[in-house]
């Protein structure tokens, strides 16, 4: 079986690691000149991280697609989010 060539994984590979190079100096600099906390740096970089995957995912359809496989049955995933909501901690 031959592997086949895919177009968007180079590009979400090379926009991942255009977006790895900038991070660490833009939040050096925004650590140092602006008084946030470490803390607040990681929140905001999961925020925005998930902002990323929420564009991406409506753009290319795939969260149009997951909602429609478990709309029919969707009780054991909002049961299983909800308790990961409450306690994200293994």
């Amino acid at each position: 079986m031959a592997a086949e060539f895919n177009y968007a994984g180079v590009l979400i590979v090379s926009g991942a690691l255009l977006a790895d190079s900038l991070i660490g100096s833009v939040q050096e600099e925004i650590l140092k000149n602006r008084g946030t906390t470490s803390c607040e740096m990681v929140m905001y970089s999961h925020i925005m991280g998930g902002v990323y995957v929420l564009v991406l995912a409506v753009g290319t359809g795939q969260l149009e697609q997951g909602i429609t496989k478990y709309a029919p049955e969707p009780r054991p995933y909002t049961l299983h989010l909800g308790l990961w909501t409450l306690n994200p901690e293994p």
